[in-house]
């Protein structure tokens, strides 16, 4: 076929591609040439082939190509925009007077273009959350083994601890050598920086 003719059927791929609205697809076709170029030695006609009809079999052998949708599922999804439907016209018409809160006890809803407000104590006044109750609570619910394993589990973090201030210890004396001979290589040859005439 010739180098010109593979060429002549890539942009002809290409130019289907964008005119079915497949333009991501060029980006397969482009990779597979590369990628069949590079391991075929430099062959470009049959890696511009195949990277021509790369991007064509996906399109049609795509199990999400789109317009087989089963009419189950649009049924379906006529129920749920339906049902939506519903839920909003409740809230709006204030049949139900306390809307699902989205944070905490402030029942409001998210609204666009309206600047949201964090939580804080003064807007739940009913509650307080006491950390050293809680923490103690928790403390007290957890069995004997489990308290084992926690203190097992504290002991070896506490010996991996001093392994690591070990290492860093015995690391000191090696940067130091190490700067000083970065500081001997730099007095032989110099900065690195040119200098000007």
């Amino acid at each position: 076929m010739g180098m010109f003719g593979a060429l002549l059927v890539f942009v002809a791929s290409a130019a289907y591609m964008l005119y079915i609205r497949r333009g991501r697809h060029l980006i397969l076709a482009v990779g597979v040439t590369m990628i069949l170029y590079v391991a075929s030695g430099g062959e470009l006609a049959g890696s511009l082939l195949a990277g021509a009809l790369a991007p064509i079999l996906f399109h049609y052998f795509n199990p999400t190509y789109e317009g087989f949708e089963d009419k189950k599922e649009d049924e379906g999804e006529k129920k749920e925009a339906k049902e939506a439907k519903e839920t909003k016209e409740k809230f709006s018409s204030g049949a139900d007077k306390n809307p699902p809160p989205d944070h905490g006890e402030r029942g409001e809803f998210f609204e666009l273009g309206k600047k949201y407000k964090l939580p804080n104590e003064k807007d739940d006044s009913d509650f307080h959350l006491d950390a050293g109750t809680t923490f103690m609570n928790a403390y007290k619910s957890l069995k004997p083994d489990q308290i084992a394993a926690m203190t097992k589990d504290t002991q070896e973090l506490m010996e991996t601890q001093k392994q690591l201030m070990s290492t860093l210890k015995t690391l000191k004396p090696l940067m130091t050598d190490g700067k000083q001979m970065m500081e001997m290589f730099q007095s032989y040859f110099g900065s690195g920086n040119p200098t000007p005439n």
